[in-house]
């Protein structure tokens, strides 16, 4: 059923783009700013005319107040001063759930078109998930996957992006994922042996920028089953990096803000490691103010660099929070309709202040089907699945990353990026001559399959991502 559903959001985007590859205009590609603010504008009436709708005024109220508590005490502390943030978004064309899509010829060029589009958004840099154990030797294809990466990596390069690389481990559930991953009989020894193996050969063939090897301890225990402890995370992070030849990367690990801050305290005494990454979804309770500047602290008393390696505004009420059941993904689905922009653009607005108050070194977004698409809410979309909503999102962000459409919260991360970032003169220069040469007239094929892309892993992950603790 998931290959089914997946072949039909393919057939169902690709003749779109080859019917509307007549229709789009150059002009769109590189939007003047009076189009931007004209964008907004229409956005704002949209959503004056809708609202939140009755069932989630309380929470919409709840999140709108926090997040103006969290601005607040942002601005109160920080003095103005622009730290050099490489703001970034997820790579999901790249992300290793897509598991053999990703060996296509065609793939890669999906991933370049991908990259030209987020790099016109300003963004510094991308993060892409190569998940264990897809390079192992003893894994299915892995030569293919590493070719692919490789591929990627020098795709990231060309376009004098910053590359990070996460390494953590894949998703078990045939529903979530088409890899056929296994970890029964899988000890921490030889998990141990198998992350160090896995690093030094992300290490010496993509070269990235910043390589995290482990984060989010729940996920990791839910996607093995071995027990990622405090104690533990701290041995496995020692092995890693015992005598590890960084190639001049710099290596971090973490945890959610959710988690036990120990996590923090306890990896900043390694030596080795070069950051502390956090994730930070809910904002619910301290998850913000205070667990992100408690971060902030151990890392400048050990002398670690700070990233945020995900982020994106989880939309859940105090009582929720960690709540696994069968209609959990409801949770996320409601991240798909437009009333939440302001939100979301708040919340972004809030994290780009936060990372110049923290000095975060890298800083990612990771629904970036946002930056493109929302579905206005009816009583109609209410009543679908999680699914249906999903594909109808992506089904809208197909048509706009097409036509390099922004949506209010793509153009206000683009705003903030602009306005609160250190840009080398040769960089408008460069976005510029980038977005005139693509045409997505001549890329129709790649366009879909780049949007098919971001639809199979969303679907999937979205739903998984819902069993744990946030």
């Amino acid at each position: 059923m998931r290959l089914m559903s997946c072949l039909l959001i393919v057939c169902v985007l690709l003749p779109w783009c080859v019917a509307q590859r007549g229709t789009v205009h150059e002009a769109s590609l590189v939007a003047s700013s009076n189009d931007e603010f004209g964008q907004i504008h229409r956005w704002r009436a949209d959503l004056l005319e809708t609202g939140a709708p009755d069932q989630y005024q309380d929470l919409y109220a709840m999140l709108d107040s926090k997040l103006g508590s969290i601005l607040s005490h942002v601005n109160s502390r920080w003095d103005g001063e622009i730290y050099n943030v490489n703001y970034a978004a997820e790579l999901i064309s790249a992300n290793g759930h897509r598991g053999e899509e990703l060996l296509k010829p065609e793939c890669i060029e999906g991933v370049a078109l991908m990259l030209d589009q987020l790099k016109s958004l300003r963004v510094k840099g991308v993060k892409v998930a190569v998940k264990y154990p897809l390079l192992m030797p003893d894994f299915p294809n892995s030569n293919g996957y590493l070719d692919f990466y490789r591929r990627v990596s020098q795709a990231v390069r060309d376009r004098k992006l910053v590359l990070y690389v996460a390494t953590t481990t894949a998703f078990r559930d045939p529903a979530f994922t088409s890899l056929n991953v296994d970890y029964s009989g899988l000890t921490f020894k030889q998990f141990k042996q198998d992350m160090r193996w896995y690093v030094e050969t992300v290490l010496g063939n993509l070269r990235p920028d910043y390589l995290t090897f482990t984060n989010e301890p729940q996920s990791q225990v839910m996607n093995t089953g071995l027990d990622f402890s405090v104690k533990n995370v701290k041995e496995l992070v020692e092995y890693v990096l015992d005598g590890l030849d960084h190639k001049g990367a710099l290596i971090g690990a973490g945890a959610g803000t959710w988690d036990k801050i120990e996590y923090f305290e306890s990896l900043a005494e390694i030596s080795g490691l070069d950051y502390l990454d956090m994730h930070i979804y809910p904002i619910n309770a301290d998850f913000v103010i205070d667990r992100t500047i408690r971060i902030a602290e151990i890392a400048k008393a050990h002398n670690k660099k700070l990233v945020l390696g995900e982020a994106w505004l989880y939309k859940v009420r105090d009582r929720e929070l960690g709540a696994a059941t069968a209609t959990s993904a409801q949770l996320f689905a409601r991240d798909v309709f437009s009333f939440w922009a302001p939100l979301d653009e708040k919340f972004l607005e809030a994290i780009v202040k936060l990372s110049h108050l923290l000095r975060i070194d890298f800083c990612s977004f990771f629904w970036m089907q946002y930056f493109y698409s929302y579905l206005q809410y009816d009583e109609e979309k209410n009543a679908m699945k999680p699914a249906q909503l999903f594909a109808l999102v992506n089904g809208q962000a197909a048509k706009n990353i097409l036509s390099n459409k922004l949506s209010s919260t793509g153009i206000k991360y683009k705003s903030l990026i602009a306005s609160l970032s250190y840009e080398p003169s040769s960089f408008k220069k460069e976005t510029t001559e980038t977005m005139a040469k693509l045409d997505p007239r001549r890329h129709p094929l790649i366009s879909a399959l780049a949007i098919a892309a971001i639809s199979a892993v969303v679907i999937g992950a979205v739903i998984y991502s819902l069993r744990r603790r946030r």
